[in-house]
């Protein structure tokens, strides 16, 4: 799915402040040599484990937003996740426009997320990320009211479909990403076949740098 621009009402919150009190997280802090690598829309029973096997490969952790529909028809790739040193975060349960809804139906979509992973017994990071990046005050209330911090990013793979179905070359992913990579950067990517193929020369190329791949750090 295409990334749209962050939604106009994101200007307006004011939040562009990155501290570790802010609500809206755009970066780690930009002192230590530290890159986290985030995954959006999963999990699936195909593209997450071969995610999870180049990140082990590599003995890299990283940050799954998962779908919450999607967790009870995979609760063993949830496990895995888990299992396997990576942390679990919420991407609400349906995908859709949060900043369409209702600061009540924001919520039912973070706290479904949520109860589905208690369910399983499966740890949930403090962190949530809107669908497409867009949110507005209703959104970051909500999040706030179950006690989550949004966490965007500031290194876009733009790994996602085109409109015309195709996915783009994984050397053009590796580029985008290493080429806009920096002390501090949170990488957005996804759940992707694309991804997978582009993600053992990404983690290659960001330690190269001289950079430590791991978990969000504040």
């Amino acid at each position: 799915m295409a990334q749209s621009p962050v939604h106009v009402d994101t200007q307006q919150t004011e939040i562009r402040q990155n501290k570790p009190s802010s609500r809206v997280m755009w970066h780690m802090p930009r002192h230590r040599p530290h890159v986290a690598l985030t995954f959006d829309d999963g999990p699936d029973g195909v593209v997450t484990p071969q995610l999870l096997d180049v990140l082990r490969q590599h003995r890299v952790h990283a940050t799954f937003f998962v779908v919450g529909h999607m967790i009870a028809k995979y609760p063993h790739i949830v496990k895995r996740i888990i299992d396997d040193g990576h942390a679990i975060a919420n991407h609400s349960w349906a995908h859709y426009r949060l900043d369409e809804m209702t600061q009540e139906q924001v919520g039912l979509q973070l706290s479904s997320t949520t109860q589905s992973l208690e369910q399983l017994n499966v740890p949930m990071a403090a962190y949530a990320r809107p669908p497409g990046g867009r949110f507005n005050n209703f959104v970051i209330h909500a999040a706030k009211s179950q006690d989550l911090t949004l966490v965007m990013w500031d290194v876009n793979a733009a790994d996602y479909k085109s409109p015309d179905g195709t996915l783009p070359e994984p050397s053009v992913i590796q580029s985008r990403v290493v080429r806009r990579v920096k002390p501090g950067s949170i990488v957005l990517m996804h759940n992707s076949m694309a991804t997978v193929q582009a993600l053992p020369g990404i983690i290659a190329a960001i330690q190269n740098k001289g950079y430590q791949l791991g978990l969000l750090q504040w």
